[in-house]
């Protein structure tokens, strides 16, 4: 990380995997990480996603000049700039924004739950003509920035698996039901990497999509449009 002078108060940027991260891509990102003067670094490190989240944020709740935690799985990239502009946006609680891994490499943010306890996730046709702050009821939580207070007014667990309901719709329903509103800055984006790395796009129509970066030499990049956006044959 690279401490910079800001506004923002002091924070912990917490680290989520192994004993070193399955991607040297993101051990690159988090190195050149911007984090305001005086924040601190704590990796939850272990086989239990939930354990390790919890553990980051036990620790930053025992330090009381820290304003807000951050967490990072380790199968992500980002700019360095990527946590000062999350807290440029105000937000108590907010993601940026990035998709999933695998085709049709959707949108990681959900617009509703239903009665049976599942949700409903965001298409790109959903986001068209959106950007900024985007309400959602829950998503994936790599680069997740919570206030102080939010983790102030909920309990331990925070994170933690029931059933098939992840740690991940868990503390966004925890949350929710303490009154607080997430978000996802559709402006702030995310690499989600795999073999290839994959990224939200928007063109100057508005219209989202996904680019996969195919990490070849020369580099090759592929778009994945959705229908409704495939040229019409004449």
């Amino acid at each position: 990380m690279i401490f910079v002078q800001s506004d923002h108060p002091p924070g912990v940027v917490g680290f989520i995997g192994g004993e070193i991260a399955r991607y040297h891509s993101f051990t690159m990102c988090f190195t050149g990480l911007n984090v305001p003067a005086g924040s601190k670094l704590y990796s939850g490190i272990g086989y239990d996603s939930s354990y390790n989240r919890n553990a980051v944020i036990e620790f930053a709740l025992k330090h009381e000049d820290v304003q807000w935690v951050q967490l990072y799985d380790d199968d992500h990239v980002f700019a360095p700039d990527t946590l000062l502009r999350l807290l440029d946006t105000g937000a108590d609680l907010v993601v940026p924004f990035y998709v999933q891994r695998q085709p049709p490499f959707n949108p990681c943010v959900y617009r509703e739950e239903v009665a049976s306890g599942g949700y409903l996730i965001f298409s790109h046709v959903d986001l068209e003509g959106k950007d900024g702050l985007l309400p959602i009821v829950s998503a994936g939580a790599g680069g997740i920035l919570i206030r102080r207070k939010v983790l102030e007014a909920l309990k331990s667990p925070y994170f933690e698996r029931q059933g098939l309901i992840g740690e991940d719709h868990y503390f966004f329903k925890k949350a929710r039901e303490a009154g607080f509103q997430p978000y996802c800055a559709l402006d702030v984006p995310l690499g989600h990497s795999t073999v290839v790395e994959v990224w939200p796009y928007r063109n100057e129509r508005g219209e989202w999509c996904t680019k996969v970066d195919l990490k070849g030499n020369p580099p090759a990049l592929v778009e994945y449009w959705n229908k409704k956006y495939e040229p019409v044959a004449p």
